[in-house]
Parts: structure tokens; sequence; C-alpha cells
């Protein structure tokens, strides 16, 4: 039979030796194929905290037997090439073999990091020797300071452990000022993940952490596919370097950014957005967008993300998932939760004006989903309970009076605030008045007059209904006095309306 190996770096943990978590991983594993050529990869990449902090590395393979015979070539730098021949720092035996999600990897424990190093990025690969024949992954990178990015930017919820990662970090950077050691990266400092597209970063990988002191060097071919390059291209659309494949960015960075490399004539993904949440039901109807080089996008499904290089997503189950996807050439790392409708939360309830006799129309502003448009008695039926907040009872609208009530409503879980107007068709008691802003004169006899010819005046109605009648002046009252002060000055001067 014939074997192939994957390696994949993953991290455990363990605090004084005491407690131990096993890989987080949600990977998926490929499946061997019988008589298949034999490979490698990094799995997954984790830290093991004991005394000294660790760099565990989980080694996937396909069609090997003896998975103890693997072993893990460390670089302490980029080596020509990823061989046995390159003259590899360290080479590691398998330390222990570990279960992930049901397949068990053989696991190497890197130990060689000092406090000063935690910037520092570590280069390996797996290798298997086939009777003479190299097996290799593709190189990996990882870095104790990327443990740290990946769990403080959504990796974990553990409080405890970001308040260890964050000590630990200004530690890093303290023994990097005392040793004089890379204080150019210091581990306590901001970082932003880098990543490229079509091209490469100067350590020959399509990804990497800087700071916004860092200069960042991104190189692509000079052509593709007959076509000249052209230019750079951020997730925005930005661009830079005009015809220079290999280009080097000192702008300084504050956020993550992603360089595409863009042809002449060639319409490149520069990035694709996928919500951060999404509702279980509208899985299929949500848009993600696809964003070009040539400034055009297209949307796609959520489901058209396939090819899932890292990690896992199932779009028919409720959860919150990190996987990486390869779309038409574009690798891109998301992370999305899946929201079960029943598990969301209202964040607010605005019912219509409604007339007596007449069900309420409601709109419902959800935390995930945006609005629902129902009534207020399909909310009932469907078992909503409806307080009315000033009398602290059940709220029947059957036999409400109209007027104005702040309830609270109840509703699949959550609840919120809401105000309702009750208004009666036949109440056409007056309850407010306005007009447009009218000219009075004083001529020289200081005689008054009112130019309202045209003016109407606005009536509002308790039947929320609004009509016009001409304005004339016996509804206006004025101190004439004050008139003739004010039209002396050249100052403007205030209508009062007497009534109706």
């Amino acid at each position: 039979m014939k074997r192939g190996l994957k390696l994949a770096a993953a991290a455990v943990l363990s605090v004084m030796c005491a407690l131990c978590f096993a890989f987080g991983v949600s990977a998926i594993a490929a499946q061997p194929e019988e008589g298949g050529a034999k490979s490698l990869n990094i799995h997954y990449a984790n830290l093991k905290f004991e005394d000294n902090v660790y760099i565990l590395y989980a080694a996937g393979s396909e069609n090997i037997e003896d998975t103890s015979s693997i072993k893990l070539l460390v670089w302490d730098s980029v080596p020509a090439e990823y061989t046995a021949e390159s003259a590899p720092d360290y080479t590691l035996n398998v330390y222990n073999h570990q279960e992930i999600n049901g397949v068990t990897y053989p696991v190497f424990c890197f130990t060689e990091l000092a406090a000063k190093q935690m910037t520092d990025d570590v280069y390996v690969c797996a290798y298997y020797d086939d009777n003479g024949t190299p097996v290799y992954s593709a190189p990996f990178k990882y870095s104790i300071l990327q443990y740290a990015y990946n769990m403080r930017n959504g990796g974990t919820e553990d409080h405890m452990l970001q308040d260890l990662l964050y000590s630990m970090l200004n530690y890093g950077s303290a023994a990097q000022r005392y040793y004089n050691y890379n204080i150019e990266r210091p581990a306590d400092g901001e970082y932003v993940n880098v990543k490229v597209n079509g091209g490469t970063l100067s350590d020959g990988f399509t990804y990497g952490l800087y700071n916004a002191n860092e200069a960042i060097t991104v190189t692509a071919p000079a052509e593709k596919d007959g076509h000249l390059f052209n230019y750079w291209l951020d997730q925005y659309g930005n661009s830079y370097g005009y015809g220079e494949s290999t280009f080097t960015y000192t702008g300084g960075i504050y956020e993550d950014i992603s360089f595409t490399a863009a042809y002449e004539g060639l319409a490149e993904i520069i990035d694709i957005e996928l919500p951060s949440e999404i509702l279980l039901s509208d899985v299929d109807n949500t848009k993600v967008i696809v964003r070009y080089s040539d400034w055009n996008y297209d949307y796609i499904s959520p489901r058209d993300l396939k090819n899932i290089t890292a990690g896992s997503v199932n779009w028919d189950a409720a959860g919150t998932y990190t996987f990486t996807a390869e779309y038409e050439g574009f690798t891109k790392q998301f992370t999305v939760t899946i929201v079960d409708p029943a598990d969301r939360e209202i964040i607010s309830i605005y019912i219509k004006e409604t007339y007596l006799g007449e069900d309420p129309i409601v709109s419902i502003e959800y935390n995930v989903g945006g609005y629902e448009d129902t009534t207020l008695s399909a909310m009932i039926e469907a078992g909503a309970t409806v307080t009315d907040m000033n009398t602290n009872e059940p709220f029947d609208i059957s036999s409400a009076a109209a007027g104005e009530y702040n309830l609270h409503i109840e509703y699949k879980g959550s609840g919120a605030d809401a105000y309702l107007r009750l208004i009666d068709p036949d109440d056409t008691t007056v309850n407010g008045i306005s007009c447009n802003t009218f000219i009075v004169t004083v001529d020289e006899n200081d005689e008054l007059t009112m130019h309202i010819d045209g003016f109407m005046l606005n009536v509002y109605r308790n039947n929320n209904t609004t009509s016009y009648v001409p304005l004339t002046e016996d509804m206006i009252s004025y101190d004439q006095a004050q008139i003739k002060e004010i039209g002396a000055d050249g100052r403007c001067f205030h209508h009062y309306l007497r009534r109706i």
C-alpha cells in the first residue's frame, strides 16, 4: 500500500503540568486513498504552557502506517529549501500521539524558545523517508505571537487565558528590551494580519503578522498567462505599486489587510465578504460579496465556499465556525456564527400607529437576521405576552381605549419595550396647529399690516387627520408696541396664533 503524510501544527495548553487541553482543531481529515501517493501537511499549531512555552505540531498523513517514523524539520529562519538536505536547525522525533476529531495524529514538541523570541517565526515541514524516497509536507510557519493573535482576536472567550497572554507578551517584550533582541517587533505591540493573493511576502509565505512600523514587501510574477503585472490592490480596492511586481509598502497598517496582484486585462478576486452572523433559516438566501480588481463585484452563496483547506463549517447547524476556504484561486479565513432563529435576541420592537378595531402592525429588529414584520395578534398567537407597563397588567387590545401605551413584549425567549398609540377614528378634537412664517410691516404712521394672503393654517386632530384652513387676522394675537419696537430695529417678529 502506498502512503501519504500531511503535517498540521496544533497546540495544547498545560498549566504547571497539571492542566492540559486537547487540540482545539476543527479540521477535516482527508481520507486516505488506497494506493495513493504519500503526502504531508501541518495540521494545526498551538501552544503548550509549563515552566516554558512550547509549540506543538500535529502531523497529518495519508497512506503511512508507521507514523512514529515521521520527523519534523525546524528552521529558525527561512531556508533555501524545505528539505532534509537544507541543514535544518532542529530535527524532531514524535513527542506523542493525540486524537483530534476522531483522528490520531503524531505530535511534535518544539521547546527551543526563550522569552525574547515570542515574535520569532518558526519554519517547519514534516518529513518521512519512504525507503529512500523523501516525502515532505508543505512549509508551515508559526510563532507564540501568532497563537496570541489568534486567541485575542476571537479564538477564545476564556478571560483568564486572555489575561495570561497579555501578561506573557508584556514579559516577552521586557526580555527583548533587556537583551536588546529584535526590539523592532515587540511582543506587546499591536499587530495586524497581512495576506497576499497571487504572490508572497518576503519569507515566501502568503500570510504574516506585522506591526504598524514595519515595511511590508510583496512579490508576484511579472507576467501571468500572458498578461503583464499592473498593480497591487487591497481588500478595499485601493491600488499600490503600479508596475512593481515587487513592492514595499511603508504607509503604516492599523487593521488586517490583504494585497492582491492585479494584471492587465485580468479581473482578480481581491476580497470575499461573508457576514459574521447568519440566521440558520437564511443561509441559502445570504449573499456573499466577491470583489474583483476591476472594481466589479459578484454574489455567491455561502455554500459556494466548498474548497475548505483548514477548519470546517456546517451550514445546516447552528454554531460558530472558523475555516479557510479557497474560491477561484482566492484563499481567505472566515469566522461565521450560524444562529438558530430560536436563539436570537430582540433589539427593538416598533408598533405602527393603529386605529381602534385594527390589528397593530409590528416590526421586530433582531440581533441577527434583521427585521421581521408581523402583527400583534400573530405574535400573541405564537405565545407572546404583552404587558401594560403603566398598570403592570396584561394588555388586551380588544378592550383598550384610544390613547398612548407603553408596553413590554416577551416573544420567543426575548423581549423589548414598545410604544403603541391607539387612535379613535371618530375623535376630531384638535390637538395642534401650525403655519408658515408670515410678514408684518410697520409704516411711517406706525400702522401694522399683516401679509397673510394665501397662508394656510395646519390643523391636527386626534383621529390622526390634518386639515387646512385659510389664515385670518382674527386668529392672531400680538403686542403692538413690541412689534413696533422690533420693526424699528429691522429685527424679526414671531407671530402668535390666538385660537381657532
